[in-house]
């Protein structure tokens, strides 16, 4: 009835559900997706010990959902190895633009390297993605001038910014290779 009908109160079944405490809370799962209840559904399922069921629901009901889920589960103060462990479940089903988004808002990047890295050798070409990976590099020094230099796909625009306050010698270098479509905000790095 949760996943096939939208005949019923969403709020109203959710908090039935949720003091239900249900063994399966599979139901609880599809009235959640169903009805934008992500946040809440990842709390819930976290709080009650439910691991296995975060996993369920972003790898076979939802993987577009897996940023949000993973947000929550850093607000709530989840292991570092829970997360890439379901992030390598999910594989390339994970959405790469609002992962990213997701996790830098929290100054957790470095969470998603190992991911990050994985979609690159499977070949993914995303400029998100090799965004994602600059940024870390460029936190960590992780030699951040050689990938700026070496790498096609990430947005010179979007990593230059990221860097002016960081190392403005590497915005520069970011700034250089858009080959003209930066030149503004490259005489205004250099400016400084």
């Amino acid at each position: 009835v949760c996943r096939e009908s939208t005949f019923y109160e969403p709020t109203v079944v959710k908090d039935f559900l949720k003091e239900a405490k249900l063994p399966d809370p599979r139901p609880l799962i599809y009235v959640c997706d169903l009805h934008g209840f992500v946040d809440e559904l990842t709390e819930y399922l976290y709080k009650n010990s439910l691991m296995k069921y975060i996993e369920v629901y972003v790898v076979k009901v939802n993987p577009t959902r897996c940023p949000q889920v993973i947000g929550t589960l850093i607000d709530l103060d989840c292991s570092e190895d829970f997360i890439k462990s379901l992030l390598q479940n999910v594989r390339a089903a994970c959405p790469i633009e609002p992962l990213v988004a997701e996790v830098e808002k929290r100054n957790r990047l470095r969470v998603l390297l190992p991911w990050l890295e994985a979609r690159v050798a499977e070949g993914n070409q995303d400029p998100y993605l090799h965004n994602g990976i600059a940024k870390i590099y460029i936190d960590t020094n992780r030699d951040p001038e050689t990938f700026l230099k070496t790498n096609a796909f990430y947005d010179s625009a979007a990593v230059g910014k990221y860097c002016e306050d960081r190392d403005p010698h590497l915005a520069y270098t970011a700034y250089k290779r858009a080959w003209g479509s930066c030149d503004k905000e490259l005489v205004d790095v250099t400016n400084r």
